[in-house]
């Protein structure tokens, strides 16, 4: 097997285990109903120390942030991961009326500091931080798998 074969088969198998974290993660947010999550893999950006990665949170019908403000029905979050220590930040999100990252902003917004936090065990996001940081900044595969042929 090459290396190559061996690093898309890894990936795939943290790409299974991030869809089982997803679904422990949703307890915590059981008031709102189980959420569609979706991590945008073409949208990480990987240096030695650290990722970028963009995740949408679809639900399934319409929530607000606390006093019925901003309603929405997806959070487009764009986390930002401190490999070293294995901590993430929310960096940047939209807030959209339509499903899956559609319809029109509710809010948008940038974070002026990042306050990195670590994620607890077995949450989507303690998944996305392991699997974004074993990425090789320099391979291609993660950002376009379709180039990546197990077979060979």
């Amino acid at each position: 097997m090459s290396t190559r074969t061996v690093a898309f088969a890894l990936l795939l198998a943290l790409v299974a285990l991030l869809t089982i974290g997803s679904v422990l993660a949703a307890e915590e947010e059981q008031e709102w109903g189980v959420p569609i999550v979706a991590v945008d893999w073409s949208s990480l950006q990987r240096t030695p120390a650290t990722a970028d990665i963009w995740i949408t949170k679809s639900f399934g019908e319409t929530i607000t942030l606390g006093h019925d403000t901003y309603p929405h029905r997806s959070q487009k979050l764009m986390y930002a991961i401190d490999c070293a220590d294995g901590t993430y930040a929310l960096k940047e999100w939209i807030l959209t009326d339509g499903a899956n990252g559609s319809g029109n902003t509710v809010w948008a917004e940038r974070a002026e500091h990042l306050d990195y936090v670590s994620a607890p065990k077995g949450t989507l996001e303690a998944g996305v931080i392991v699997a974004a940081c074993q990425v090789n900044p320099k391979s291609t595969v993660a950002r376009n798998p379709a180039e990546a042929n197990p077979l060979q």
